[in-house]
């Protein structure tokens, strides 16, 4: 349910489109998802549909402050529960001659009043069956989030002003909302085609590549957009974006919400995407921060660590087996020091023959030691998946 206009009051829950008891992380890959797709809308030449994305752009950035720090979150859960909430309410009847039902539509769009524009629209298109009635319907239900309805009269209004690219645009967002990616493309295409001077169809289009992790797609469209508008802000930062969104899909040991790198492969093929992304100089701070922490991470991987873990995977067990199992183990272990005191004492013993030989196979055994034990941190990944898989055949 939407709210007045000058209710200063946003439910972020509602806005997302996630539980209030949903956690941060899926609070956050909402977030991200929300913006990646209006990010693109606040390129277009059209005043009021750039507003209304520049305005859900700044409710967004407010969303991540608020629900990203537990106290802020808390305070916003109290206030959103001892809220009265009460729809927002057409123009009394016999009024029309007072407004323009149109005006007052796109008014509303502006800002992100959705149910009020959904009345106003709905009011104006009962008086005239007109193109600019049915995409103002259309953009309200979207807004709402009913999607289907938004989709009928998108279609609508396309099919009244078949050259309007606003409306192909309009009804691309709408098919990208229902998860109909080809429909979505093939409408952001033709809005391309429609106005050629518009960049924000193909930043549209590229945002519906990265929604289906058709990366090499998007990467190549906005590489394109890119050398056509160098200076273009929005351009670079989501090139920047698709980059890093690239390089950490490089990682085949995931789950919904993580990754670990677990070969030296995967560190060389994303380093030169971060890298690049990196000399873009994107201003974004959401962009730069998602850079800087996949180029701490990779660094992090790539450093060496004591790895002591690897004893805790031996198949150790209380019965026979396991004891000489541990007994091998201490002794594999301590063996550099063994062969180091053999050495000394052959040395004092008057034998320096067998002496050098005890310390040449003291440092090949510590050698052989330090090269299993200390290893790079994403080599230690590894061990440890293996070992998981191993436990659960």
């Amino acid at each position: 349910m939407s709210y007045p206009p000058d209710d200063s009051f946003v439910d972020y829950y509602q806005l997302l489109g996630v539980d209030p008891e949903a956690d941060w992380a899926t609070v956050e890959k909402e977030i991200k998802q929300q913006q990646r797709k209006w990010r693109a809308r606040t390129t277009l030449s059209d005043l009021n549909r750039r507003q209304e994305a520049e305005r859900m752009m700044a409710q967004l950035a407010d969303a991540r402050k608020t629900l990203g720090d537990p106290a802020r979150r808390a305070a916003h859960d109290r206030k959103r529960a001892s809220r009265p909430r009460q729809p927002t309410t057409a123009a009394p009847a016999g009024a029309a001659d007072a407004y323009d039902p149109l005006e007052r539509a796109e008014e509303a769009l502006r800002t992100n009043d959705y149910n009020r524009a959904m009345l106003f629209a709905e009011e104006a298109s009962r008086a005239t069956n007109s193109a600019r009635a049915w995409n103002l319907r259309a953009r309200a239900y979207a807004g709402e989030g009913d999607g289907r309805r938004a989709a009928v009269a998108a279609q609508e209004s396309v099919g009244l002003e078949p050259d309007n690219p606003m409306y192909h645009i309009d009804l691309g967002i709408i098919h990208q909302v229902l998860d109909e990616p080809s429909s979505a493309i093939a409408a952001f295409e033709k809005a391309s085609q429609l106005a050629p001077e518009e960049i924000g169809p193909r930043l549209l289009a590229a945002s519906v590549h990265l929604d289906t992790e058709q990366f090499h797609a998007a990467v190549e469209l906005l590489d394109r957009l890119h050398r056509e508008h160098p200076d273009d802000r929005e351009v670079r930062d989501m090139l920047a974006a698709a980059l890093v969104t690239q390089a950490e899909a490089v990682p085949q040991d995931r789950d919904a919400d993580s990754y670990v790198i677990t070969s030296k492969q995967e560190i060389d093929a994303m380093r030169p995407l971060v890298e690049r992304a990196a000399r873009l100089g994107a201003r974004d701070p959401e962009v730069r921060s998602a850079i800087s922490g996949v180029r701490e991470y990779l660094a992090r991987q790539e450093r060496k660590v004591l790895d002591i873990r690897a004893l805790r995977r031996l198949p150790l067990s209380a019965d026979r087996v396991g004891c000489l199992l541990l007994l091998l183990v201490v002794t594999v272990f301590l063996s550099p020091l063994h062969a180091a005191v053999g050495a000394f004492a052959a040395f004092g013993a008057g034998d320096p023959e067998t002496g050098v030989l005890l310390l040449v196979v003291a440092a090949l055994l510590g050698w052989a030691w330090w090269a299993y034990m200390v290893v790079p941190r994403w080599k230690q990944n590894l061990r440890d998946r293996r070992h998981l898989r191993s436990l659960s055949q």
